[in-house]
């Protein structure tokens, strides 16, 4: 049962105003194809357009319905099992990170649910799935982490004279420029 907004001054027997319960394969299709979108254009953004096959392989009809798959949990009573959609174990979400996060960042929510649709991508499509997406990932941390090297290059010649009349660097202006 999926409760959805409803226009207020239709009929409804929800003891909530402005919401009606609704069940079955009308609910669930319409729900389903709009999380397929969602997967579809979240491969379009980093990290997952590193690696174009991967948006391909969302495009068949086997690697959508095997994320979609490897996003179910059951419910149900005795004898009446049965799966739905939760698309809270594909896409990841914390408060710290409401847009996702950096896409390099392997604690990122973004990065986790590149990860999840990766993992389930290689349940069809074999385990070199991915590659080129972490190699992508790699290859950006170790940029950044250049960049910042050189940014306290830089910033550490025009401070050698201070750092030599005030004694000697602090252990926070290091880490700053080691992290």
């Amino acid at each position: 049962m999926v409760k959805l907004a409803f226009p207020l001054h239709l009929p409804t027997a929800e003891s909530e105003a402005g919401l009606k319960g609704l069940s079955g394969t009308s609910t669930a299709t319409p729900i389903a194809a709009g999380i397929a979108g969602l997967i579809l254009e979240f491969a379009r953004q980093l990290p997952l357009s590193t690696e174009p096959a991967i948006e391909s392989y969302l495009k068949s009809i086997d690697g959508m319905k095997v994320v979609l798959t490897e996003s179910c949990s059951r419910r149900g009573s005795e004898g009446s099992e049965f799966s739905y959609i939760n698309p809270g174990l594909l896409f990841h979400y914390d408060e710290d990170n409401d847009d996702g996060g950096d896409w390099a960042d392997v604690s990122s929510p973004r990065y986790e649910t590149a990860q999840s649709i990766v993992r389930a991508l290689r349940l069809q499509f074999g385990r070199t799935i991915g590659r080129e997406m972490m190699l992508a990932v790699d290859l950006h941390r170790v940029e950044e982490k250049l960049r910042r090297l050189r940014l306290c290059d830089a910033k550490s010649k025009e401070d050698t004279e201070a750092l030599k009349r005030s004694g000697s660097a602090t252990k926070a202006q290091v880490s700053a420029c080691l992290s």
